[in-house]
């Protein structure tokens, strides 16, 4: 289960990363003729899409696993994160995995600038809660290179899947757009 964690998380921390770099993009004229913005965007929102999805069928699967399977221990973890003494860090990390990417379904969300700023500011969030579940790990050995790595192995899976809906997209636009301009010549 730990893995299907660690390549969903994949998608959301290169997503922390790479939006304020979209934004740069849109804002700045140097590679808007090299790079398809548009195209940018609606394959960043499709990862984020599909990243929340699974994020969502993953936690409730983790809560109906603990609950069926009649072991004490993970019933109580269970409740200790939802009801404990950290209960908002889940409640906010409900907020930002689930309720956040559902409204990038509406355009004017997905479009706006306000959504941009939205989604910065989770960045620094979510790295709270991370340390405030490190807390009660009580991990005597921490070693944070292991973080690190794990932070860099999450990018570089998000990026190499960014590049490959971008350039699957990229391609079925190329594919739509002469057909559009050829039936608009034709009027």
């Amino acid at each position: 289960m730990s893995n299907i964690y660690s390549f969903i998380d994949a998608f959301f921390m290169g997503l922390r990363i790479f939006i304020p770099f979209l934004v740069l993009f849109k804002f700045s004229k140097l590679l808007n003729n090299k790079i398809d913005t548009n195209t940018l965007t609606t394959a960043t929102n499709l990862l984020l899409l599909l990243a929340a999805t699974s994020n969502l069928i993953f936690f409730v699967s983790e809560i109906f696993a603990a609950y069926y399977s009649q072991n004490n221990y993970e019933q109580i973890a269970v409740a200790n994160r939802i009801f404990g003494p950290y209960w908002f860090a889940p409640a906010i990390q409900a907020f930002i995995y689930f309720l956040l990417p559902q409204m990038m379904w509406i355009k004017k969300a997905r479009t706006s600038i306000v959504s941009t700023i939205v989604w910065a500011g989770p960045a620094y969030l979510l790295m709270a809660i991370i340390y405030y579940s490190e807390h009660s790990g009580y991990m005597t050995g921490f070693e944070p290179t292991i973080n690190l790595l794990a932070y860099l192995k999450s990018l570089i899976i998000f990026l190499s899947l960014l590049t490959a809906v971008y350039f699957v997209l990229l391609k079925q636009r190329s594919r739509i757009i002469p057909k559009q301009q050829a039936n608009s010549t034709n009027l």
